[in-house]
C-alpha cells in the first residue's frame, strides 16, 4: 500500500507540472481575445477532466489493494482451520510435499487499524473529488461571464464609430497585424487615393530616407531603447527593413516625406499631421489607431468611405 500511495503522489505531481506547461503555451499563443478566452478556458476545463479521470483511478486502486487485502486475510484464517489436522512439520501422509516454515506460508492481514486508515483514505479522496467539482462548476461560471462580458476591442470600435467615422460616412478597413500595420495603412490610403503604386516596403523606404535626409528634425525624438537600438542609423536601419511597429515619429516622418495630410482617429481624439504648406486638398491619408485591437498591442487600420 505505501508503493502505490508514493506512485500516487508522483502521479499527481507529474500532472501538475504537464497541466502548468500545457496552459502556459496555450496562453501565450492564444492572445486575450474572446476567442483566446475561449481556448484558454476550454483547455483548463480538458485538463480538469483528466485530473478528475486520474482521481477516480486512484481512488479504485486504492480500494482494489483494500479488497484483496481484506479477501486474502481471510482466506488465511480459512486455511489456519483446516489445517488444524496433522502438521506437515510431522511428516503425515499426503502433507509431505507441503514442507517449509510457517513463515514462508502465512501473510500478514490488515489489522483493523490499518482497514480504517484505507477507507479514511478512500474518503478522503472523494471529499478531493467533490470540491474539484465545485471548483469546476465556478470556473465554469466565469467562463461564461467572462464570454459575456464586453470586449474591449469592440468596446474600442464602437467608440471611434460613435464618435467620428459615422457622422463622416466611413468605417474601418482592418490591417493585416505583423509589425507593419502603420506601414501598410498608409500604403492602402494610397492606393485608394491613387496616388501611386505602394506596398509596406516601399513606404518604411520612404520614411526611412525622409528621416536621414532631415535627421535634426527626428534624430532628437528618436527612441532609442524603444527600438532597442544604440544610435539614430540603427533606428532608421530598423524603420526601413525590419518589422517594428511605427509611432508618431514615422507618422510625421511619412507625412513630411509623402507630403500630405495624415489624420488618425482613435478614442483619445482624432490626430492630423501634416508639413508646412500641404493641406487637405492634396489629400488626406486617414487611419485608425486602437489600443485594445490585438493582444500583442497597439495597431493601425486604414479608414475608407462607406460603401
Amino acid at each position: 500500500m505505501e508503493d502505490l500511495q508514493a506512485r500516487h503522489k508522483k502521479d499527481m505531481k507529474t500532472f501538475e507540472a504537464d497541466k502548468r506547461t500545457a496552459i502556459k503555451k496555450i496562453k501565450g499563443t492564444a492572445g486575450k481575445s474572446k476567442k483566446g478566452k475561449e481556448i484558454v478556458a476550454a483547455a483548463e476545463a480538458e485538463w480538469d477532466e483528466k485530473y478528475k479521470a486520474l482521481l477516480q483511478k486512484h481512488e479504485e486502486e486504492v480500494a482494489a489493494v483494500s479488497a484483496n487485502t481484506t479477501t486474502s486475510s481471510s482466506n488465511n484464517n480459512n486455511n489456519s482451520s483446516s489445517s488444524s489436522s496433522p502438521s506437515p512439520i510431522l511428516g503425515n501422509e499426503g502433507n509431505d510435499r507441503v514442507t517449509g516454515t510457517t513463515e514462508e506460508m502465512k501473510e500478514e492481514p490488515m489489522d483493523a487499524d490499518e482497514l480504517a486508515r484505507q477507507k479514511a483514505l478512500a474518503k478522503k479522496l472523494r471529499k478531493k473529488q467533490a470540491k474539484l467539482e465545485k471548483e469546476l462548476a465556478r470556473e465554469e461560471e466565469i467562463a461564461r461571464q467572462m464570454a459575456n462580458a464586453p470586449n474591449p476591442r469592440q468596446i474600442e470600435i464602437d467608440a471611434i464609430m460613435e464618435l467620428y467615422l459615422n457622422q463622416e460616412q466611413m468605417e474601418i478597413e482592418e490591417v493585416k497585424a505583423d509589425g507593419n500595420c502603420l506601414y501598410r495603412a498608409i500604403a492602402r490610403q494610397m492606393e485608394i487615393l491613387g496616388l501611386g503604386d505602394y506596398d509596406y516596403e516601399k513606404v518604411r523606404v520612404l520614411c526611412s530616407e525622409e528621416m536621414m535626409k532631415n535627421r535634426d528634425e527626428y534624430e532628437p525624438f528618436a527612441d532609442l531603447h524603444e527600438m532597442d537600438v544604440s544610435s539614430f542609423e540603427e533606428y532608421v536601419k530598423k524603420v526601413r527593413s525590419s518589422n517594428e511597429w511605427g509611432g508618431h515619429l514615422e507618422l510625421r516622418a511619412l507625412a513630411h516625406g509623402l507630403k500630405k495630410v495624415i489624420k488618425v482617429y482613435s478614442t483619445e481624439g482624432p490626430l492630423e499631421i501634416k508639413s508646412e504648406g500641404v493641406n487637405e486638398d492634396d489629400g488626406i491619408l486617414t487611419l485608425s489607431f486602437h489600443r485594445n485591437y490585438y493582444a500583442l498591442g497597439e495597431h493601425y487600420n486604414s479608414v475608407i468611405s462607406k460603401k
